[in-house]
């Protein structure tokens, strides 16, 4: 992690649930809703919305259409939302182990 993102990181944990609660009930309140509307709705600035929403989609509370919007999840999604997204960022991890050749048949590589 960069010095900017240690500190980006540091001056933004305070907040950190808060802004996640404004998020979730915005887009509770308002249905999908594409990221730039959540900036600009939110006065939030980018990396602060998009890992905030990662943050909710980890946690079942948020997801992602096909449209590319983001909405709340209803209560009998949220289960089958983290399961997805474990599997989906597990597939992204292993994608880009073997794209880099930190994996290597099924192993991690230690090159130390």
């Amino acid at each position: 992690m960069s010095k900017a993102s240690i500190q980006a990181y540091e001056e933004i944990k305070p907040k950190r649930v808060s802004i996640e609660t404004r998020i979730y009930k915005y887009l509770r309140n308002s249905g999908g809703q594409k990221l730039s509307n959540i900036l600009e709705d939110l006065q939030l600035k980018h990396q602060t919305a998009t890992s905030r929403l990662s943050s909710l989609h980890d946690a079942g509370l948020v997801v992602i259409n096909q449209n590319g919007e983001y909405r709340a999840t209803y209560e009998w999604e949220v289960n089958s939302t983290i399961e997805q997204r474990a599997r989906d960022k597990k597939s992204k991890w292993l994608k880009k182990g073997h794209e880099n050749g930190w994996i290597v048949n099924g192993m991690v590589v230690n090159e130390s």
